[in-house]
């Protein structure tokens, strides 16, 4: 295990908590950016108040920051690479630190899917919080297994990144296992639960700010069962992030289930 280095990023404020977010792949252009603006005034807040980010593709980056302004919306990369020499087509995080970016996710299953290993994913893991961004690390098994493998899975995929980042960075873990991508349900709360513990425990171990995620099928109606099963900060939005209803709907509930912890959390 190598040695724990300090966090030289720029002084912030402690991650949202709830938070939630979403990956828009390349769904999401230039002209809808405009729309996830009109949106927001309809529900003034409530993003703000979910802790709600969007991860990116690298050309709406600089244009998001104005786009979006006002809407209470962070804007974060959807990758990154591993450190300062990055080759033609990659992009170094302190460039993203540059354009005001809050956030890079590294690890996402399509990209391990593209033969990024944890070597690859740690490491960008550490360039990402050397540059004062958060990493949004994703974390998940490719295929279904039962809960007790898939924790030892997830686990050893989560041990790999806290090896080499800095203890007091700030981390965001997203639990999204691949088999419920595009799937009509998401896992089961038993499952999220059971997995989420183990991830829980090594992340809160670290001296730095941490949240824990989950992402896969969330939609309206899921997110009660799943933020009560486990340890949970909040959750990743798919499809549902992509119209003003669910999207409202899936906040809406993150947070009542939120404010039902801190209830909880307050009773004697």
């Amino acid at each position: 295990m190598s040695a724990r280095v300090p966090f030289p990023g720029r002084p912030r404020d402690p991650l949202p908590a709830p938070i939630t977010g979403t990956n828009t792949k390349s769904l999401v252009g230039l002209a809808d950016l405009a729309g996830w603006k009109a949106a927001s005034a309809l529900d003034p807040g409530l993003l703000s108040d979910a802790g709600f980010f969007m991860l990116l593709p690298a050309p709406l980056l600089a244009p998001a920051h104005d786009a979006l302004a006002g809407t209470g919306v962070t804007v974060g990369a959807q990758d990154c690479w591993w450190d300062e020499t990055a080759p033609t087509g990659e992009i170094a995080p302190s460039l993203l630190g540059e354009i005001g970016c809050a956030y890079a996710m590294v690890g996402h299953p399509e990209r391990r899917g593209l033969g990024e290993d944890d070597g690859a994913v740690s490491a960008k893991a550490r360039a990402c919080a050397l540059s004062g961004l958060v990493p949004v690390l994703c974390v998940g098994e490719d295929r279904y297994m039962p809960a007790p493998r898939a924790a030892v899975h997830t686990r050893a995929q989560l041990d790999a990144v806290l090896d080499v980042c800095p203890d007091d960075a700030p981390l965001v873990v997203m639990y999204e296992p691949a088999w419920t991508v595009g799937a009509p349900e998401p896992a089961s709360p038993d499952h999220v639960g059971a997995v989420a513990e183990g991830l829980a425990d090594a992340l809160h171990a670290r001296s730095g700010p941490g949240r824990l995620m989950y992402a896969g099928a969330v939609a309206p109606g899921t997110v009660g069962d799943l933020m009560a099963a486990g340890p949970l900060d909040g959750v990743g939005l798919g499809r549902s992030a992509h119209t003003r209803d669910e999207r409202s709907k899936v906040l809406r509930e993150v947070l009542e289930a939120w404010h039902g912890k801190e209830a909880a959390w307050d009773a004697p």
